[in-house]
């Protein structure tokens, strides 16, 4: 993985140059175009790495991978939260149709070109449900060349979705990442034997604080709590709620935004 990232690097002659965007009003980020990231991923054209600001050097980067059928505006309320005098946001933007490991690679080298261009060395990633899978190798791939300081995943399903295995059987053309999150797939069971450098703080989410059954409406408490990912994370940290709203419930936000912080 080292070698992949610096033999790419080093044969990659054009600057990269991340662009400065308005998440909340830039049509590239609305509901009908990410959508479109899962049902055709192929001609997903916004792969890459978009900012709140222009890049500094001195500011600390916290970089937000979305969700399914998602795309940055998700993190408007949690970035929002930032104290901006120390840190900046980047927003990762890809076809969630594709296999994650092929998202999170790709956007590894955009974010470690931008990095090394600004003299960064450090940063925090956070991820929300399938975004935490994209994210556990965007971190796997960045980890030989910048230092992640905290990992934070909010509702991901470690072991995939029930209803994934149907939509690989029944669906004309299933979307990559379907297989990717059929529960036990190749993909998960090589994320759980691996281990990562970074601190993981594992959020996860339920409709109902004190019943062990209960889901986020979307994801499984079980798949959220896949036993090797849960084991290997540094900070578990429950929320109550449902699948999106964590990231728009002001008190939800306040908790998240702190973690962030962590060690």
């Amino acid at each position: 993985m080292k070698w992949a990232l610096v033999i790419l690097l080093a044969f990659t002659q054009s600057v990269f140059a991340a662009e400065v965007v308005d998440v909340a009003h830039d049509t590239r980020f609305s509901p009908a175009v990410a959508n479109a990231g899962m049902t055709d991923a192929p001609a997903f054209a916004n792969y890459g790495v978009f900012l709140s600001e222009p890049v500094s050097r001195d500011k600390e980067v916290v970089v937000f991978v979305h969700g399914a059928n998602a795309s940055p505006r998700d993190f408007l309320d949690i970035a929002g939260r930032l104290d901006h005098t120390r840190q900046q946001a980047w927003f990762v933007y890809y076809a969630s149709g594709n296999p994650v490991a092929y998202s999170g690679q790709r956007l590894a080298y955009d974010i470690v070109k931008l990095a090394r261009e600004n003299g960064i060395s450090h940063i925090r990633v956070v991820a929300h449900s399938l975004g935490g899978l994209v994210a556990w190798h965007i971190v796997k791939t960045v980890e030989d060349a910048l230092t992640v300081d905290n990992f934070v995943t909010i509702a991901t399903p470690f072991d995939g979705n029930w209803a994934a295995p149907w939509g690989t059987y029944l669906a004309p053309h299933p979307a990559a990442s379907w297989h990717d999150l059929t529960p036990g797939s190749d993909t998960l069971q090589a994320m759980w034997k691996d281990k990562l450098k970074a601190p993981h703080t594992l959020v996860y989410v339920t409709t109902v604080a004190d019943d062990l059954n209960a889901s986020d409406g979307t994801i499984s408490r079980e798949s959220q709590l896949e036993p090797a990912i849960e084991q290997s994370a540094a900070h578990v940290v429950k929320l109550v709620g449902t699948h999106v709203a964590v990231l728009h419930d002001p008190q939800d936000v306040a908790v998240i935004a702190s973690l962030i912080d962590k060690p």
